[in-house]
């Protein structure tokens, strides 16, 4: 089993920009505790990073891995430094990710100005874990020129991204996903740019043709940019990079606004994490005297947020 670096290698090796040490210091952010707490505030310290992060979120089956892997060609033609962050599922016997997206990227694999790393949902809801929110300001301490930031797929509660990304991509296909279900998760609310994948498909001009007619009856004056692309062979990319370049000097948001959302959603995360430590470990316990009826649930609960405070 190999040994674990102490956190202060791991500083150590980020401060160099050595790859190793953003690996290693990503697995300690996923492992938590107190050397992640203090490898996190290391890394705020040393956030002066100007990077560009992108949020890419859509349904399943658009093409959003293949289209990230199009966008990370047409970056390093610029010689752009990249970071990937790919949200992918959780596999019910380790527990990890199911490393999808790594997979459809290999050929980046030994580009030494292209980091990727999937990091697994843990049931977490909004699109993105805790683990990929505080990893990006690892990827911000480490100079990239632009991070993406891969979503596992459109959902209820699947909008954090835009509150950690400074530019949305939504990504649609012909054929995949429900854009009225998209419409009420709020989706059409945090786009920036709506990306038309897989536009060869018969139904990719009239998907185009509603969403610019959805568009038409959206408050407010942010219109997104709608991109038609065929991310397999490279078609459309280099619209969607002109788009992506115009956003990032003109953004919707000003970024103390991004920054005073960011900060509150993360104060919020670590609040809720802590929270809910100290509960699970004692659920069972607490559970024994409502099942006896000596108190209800709604009194253990009560209980057990008194008992918090006063172990804090």
């Amino acid at each position: 089993m190999p040994r674990r670096l102490p956190v202060e290698k791991v500083i150590e090796l980020i401060e160099k920009k050595d790859m190793r040490g953003l690996s290693k210091g990503v697995s300690m952010i996923e492992a938590g505790g107190e050397d992640r707490n203090r490898l996190l505030k290391h890394a705020k310290s040393r956030m002066s990073s100007p990077a560009l992060s992108i949020g890419i979120t859509g349904p399943g089956g658009v093409g959003k891995s293949t289209l990230i892997n199009s966008v990370i060609k047409k970056l390093r033609e610029f010689d752009k430094h990249v970071g990937v962050i790919a949200v992918d599922p959780t596999s019910p016997y380790t527990g990890g990710a199911v490393l999808g997206d790594r997979i459809r990227m290999f050929e980046h694999s030994n580009d030494d100005k292209v980091f990727i790393r999937s990091l697994s949902t843990q049931d977490s809801m909004g699109g993105i874990c805790e683990a990929a929110k505080h990893a990006l300001n690892l990827y911000k301490a480490f100079d990239f020129d632009v991070i993406l930031l891969e979503t596992i797929g459109v959902g209820q509660d699947e909008v954090d991204v835009s509150i950690y990304a400074d530019i949305t991509l939504v990504v649609f296909a012909p054929g995949f996903g429900d854009i009225m279900q998209a419409c009420k998760a709020g989706i059409m609310e945090i786009a920036d740019i709506f990306v038309v994948n897989k536009a060869d498909r018969p139904g990719a001009d009239a998907l185009q043709e509603y969403l610019h007619n959805i568009l038409q009856f959206s408050n407010g004056n942010h219109r997104p940019e709608i991109v038609k692309t065929v991310a397999e062979s490279g078609e459309g990319i280099d619209q969607l990079i002109a788009a992506l370049s115009r956003l990032a000097k003109f953004p919707r948001q000003s970024p103390e606004e991004k920054q005073r959302r960011r900060v509150s959603d993360e104060i919020r995360s670590f609040a809720l994490a802590e929270v809910n430590r100290f509960i699970n470990s004692r659920l069972n316990e607490m559970a024994e005297p409502v099942i006896n009826g000596d108190i209800s649930s709604q009194e253990a609960s009560e209980l057990l947020l008194k008992q918090f405070v006063k172990s804090r």
